[in-house]
């Protein structure tokens, strides 16, 4: 399994959802149908690192497991990881707790396996990773104007009090929720579309799906409303706060 030893190194370099991929990919036939499971994990484990580094501490990592429900010790989660063909490394990364749930050693993860994916069931992987590739992107996106707003916020003024408030503001969102739906809609549209496929009546496959991406369509709208009316709201709240500051 050694030969193999390098590939892995560099997967566990390599930014979680590509980590996530690399995994379903590898054992599409497995999680058929359970690819959100996978995914959701990933979501997850990301929100534990600090966003400039993919991979989590000691510390960090039994937080991790612990709220997942995990009873197993650091040590023991190290100890099989060597089982499994994974050298020692100081940090832990999302590939590493994949192959510690699932019991997968490195030889599992990289050998060419038996079988072959159906075309549907790729195209729903293909399908699943743009969703959450998609999740990832606004996650970032949101982390890093966090980081911007806590640089304005230290400068202190007016400027920075507008910073610390929209800062406070995006803390109590509920981003994970919304991400969740996203997620979700996914899966129900991919749902639905196998369901057509497999139909035998080509006018209801069809109705199927126009009816499944007029929903899909109009939670998008409605989604992007309440966005909007949230930001709406949170620009009014700012003004006045600035209003009232540069009365005082």
């Amino acid at each position: 399994m050694s030969q193999y030893a390098q590939q892995y190194k560099e997967l566990a370099e390599k930014k979680v959802e590509e980590q996530a991929k690399v995994f379903l990919t590898q054992f599409v036939l497995e999680f058929q149908g359970k690819f959100d499971e996978v995914l959701d994990t990933a979501t997850s484990f990301k929100g534990y690192t600090d966003g400039t580094v993919e991979t989590l501490e000691e510390d960090a990592m039994h937080v991790f497991m612990e709220k997942r429900g995990e009873t197993t010790t650091i040590q023991d989660l190290r100890e099989r990881l060597k089982t499994n063909g994974i050298e020692f490394r100081k940090r832990f990364a999302f590939i590493d707790y994949m192959m510690f749930e699932y019991r997968k050693n490195i030889k599992d993860l990289f050998e060419k396996r038996g079988g072959a994916a159906t075309p549907e069931m790729l195209k729903a992987l293909d399908d699943a990773l743009a969703e959450f590739q998609k999740v990832m992107d606004i996650k970032n996106a949101r982390l890093q104007k966090m980081k911007k707003l806590e640089s304005d916020a230290a400068k202190g003024g007016v400027r920075g009090m507008a910073a610390q408030n929209e800062l406070a503001q995006m803390k109590s969102e509920d981003q994970l929720a919304l991400n969740k739906m996203e997620v979700t809609a996914a899966a129900k549209k991919r749902k639905a579309q196998k369901a057509v496929e497999n139909g035998d009546d080509s006018k209801a496959r069809e109705k199927a799906l126009k009816e499944e991406n007029a929903r899909l369509e109009a939670e998008k709208k409605k989604k992007e409303e309440e966005e909007k009316r949230k930001r709406e709201e949170s620009r009014r709240r700012l003004a006045e706060r600035a209003a009232k500051f540069n009365q005082a």
